[in-house]
């Protein structure tokens, strides 16, 4: 990055995800002997930041630098946290999104941008596992590119629930009793008390304000879908798991859906046991 030619502009920059035209001022190359001989530039700057702006720092240098910056490989930004905002508020803008996602990959410098950052205690951004797995590095590690370590526990099965309850039965005592299990439990919003109480076991995963990403990956990821929770289903979910040969672990019945009466193993929510068992089995 640092022997990129900016071919005379003073800026170098990658593209922002969310508004086409101008530059995300997360990550900026910059001629800095270009910049010094620039009259006034932070007087000026400043005067500028005293107004309102929609995007404070980014839309004044935007301004400032509008047709004095180069385009740099997308790689040298890729633009992490969007995906939140985007998804709930601006889904329209999802296509054009995850197209300059894959022009950044693997990317070269991450940006979790937003306020969806990889150290909250609950974060629904992709990438989250990498920012930790860096975090437990020296910095003498990370110059000589020493093997990222492992941070998630290996499990030996691994179970996905989508709710749109807090009320999980038996959740805890599954928890409890097979801490070998891996329990990921999403949702389309944020999660209530009872929920956040169990993060106090290790194998409890939650993922709120859950993305496509990670829905995808906890799909992918899972031995077998855990229907225990009250409320509405999203039955897209319990779908794709069933199509992917895994099966369905429920205190419900689907007389209308041979797909899912085909995957179905039914329990009763009074005999927990007989559950924990059939976890036991997968």
């Amino acid at each position: 990055m640092f022997a990129t030619d900016l071919e005379g502009k003073v800026v170098g920059a990658v593209e922002d995800y969310s508004m086409p035209g101008t530059f995300n001022s997360g990550v900026l190359l910059l001629d800095n002997t270009k910049l010094k001989a620039i009259d006034n530039f932070t007087t000026d700057l400043l005067a500028k930041g005293q107004e309102r702006t929609s995007n404070d720092d980014q839309t004044l240098l935007n301004q400032y630098f509008k047709d004095n910056w180069l385009q740099l490989d997308y790689g040298y930004n890729l633009q992490i946290g969007l995906d939140l905002t985007l998804f709930y508020n601006e889904h329209h803008s999802l296509p054009r999104f995850y197209q300059l996602l894959k022009k950044a990959q693997p990317g070269t410098i991450i940006h979790y941008s937003t306020s969806d950052k990889p150290w909250n205690f609950m974060s629904s951004g992709r990438l989250r596992e990498k920012w930790w797995q860096y975090q437990s590095l020296e910095y003498s590690e990370i110059v000589r590119h020493a093997p990222l370590p492992t941070i998630r526990q290996h499990y030996r099965t691994r179970l996905f629930t989508f709710t749109q309850s807090e009320q999980l039965d038996n959740l805890e005592t599954l928890l409890r009793v097979l801490p070998d299990c891996e329990f990921n439990v999403a949702a389309w919003t944020n999660m209530g008390d009872a929920l956040l109480a169990l993060t106090k076991y290790p194998n409890l995963h939650l993922f709120p304000a859950v993305v496509e990403s990670n829905i995808d990956m906890l799909i992918d990821q899972a031995d077998g879908y855990l229907d225990i929770n009250e409320g509405g289903k999203e039955l897209q979910f319990i779908e794709r798991c069933v199509q992917r040969n895994k099966p369905l672990l429920s205190y419900n019945e689907y007389p209308d859906n041979p797909v899912l009466t085909a995957a179905l193993q039914k329990f009763d929510r009074e005999q927990p046991d007989q559950l924990i068992a059939a976890i036991k089995r997968l």
